[in-house]
């Protein structure tokens, strides 16, 4: 046996039993960039921000899944809940989940990868497939943890 593997095992494990199926060519859809910061109750200057980030559509749009680049201000504990996604039709939740700290979010300065991540992309990235297109006109993202201070960079709804 050798003394050290070349590879770390944590990476290797969960890069494979994660695996998210990846396009084959570039997805088509909308997308929302920019800089987007949630309550923070750990720094003075967030203390009055929103704790929910609101995307709607003025139709109805089918999309078959989402792509998201999320962070935290700070680093938290494994598994921590951190917020929340919900997918509106007409006012109505269609899809709930709960954003996990390390599953598909972590601080920028958290050097570990995702679990849910797709090993090819950017390590702040990642996708959220739908069982069967749906028409959404909603999404909203709303902070469960005081402490987390999500910083949203990229939505793009995926066609």
């Amino acid at each position: 046996m050798p003394k050290k593997l070349s590879y770390d095992p944590i990476v290797e494990f969960t890069s494979r039993f994660y695996r998210q199926p990846l396009p084959l060519g570039p997805l088509k859809g909308w997308s929302w960039t920019g800089n987007a910061q949630l309550f923070n109750t750990c720094d003075t200057n967030s203390i009055t921000r929103a704790s929910t980030f609101i995307i709607k559509s003025e139709n109805e749009k089918l999309i078959s899944g989402l792509k998201f680049s999320l962070a935290t201000s700070l680093i938290l504990p494994e598994a921590t809940p951190t917020a929340t996604l919900q997918l509106f039709r007409k006012n109505k939740v269609i899809y709930e989940t709960t954003i996990v700290y390390g599953r598909e979010i972590r601080a920028s300065e958290d050097p570990r990868p995702l679990f849910k991540r797709t090993p090819e992309k950017d390590k702040a990235e990642w996708y959220l497939f739908l069982e069967t297109p749906q028409q959404i006109d909603q999404i909203l993202i709303k902070s469960l943890h005081p402490a987390a201070g999500i910083i949203i960079k990229e939505v793009k709804w995926i066609d």
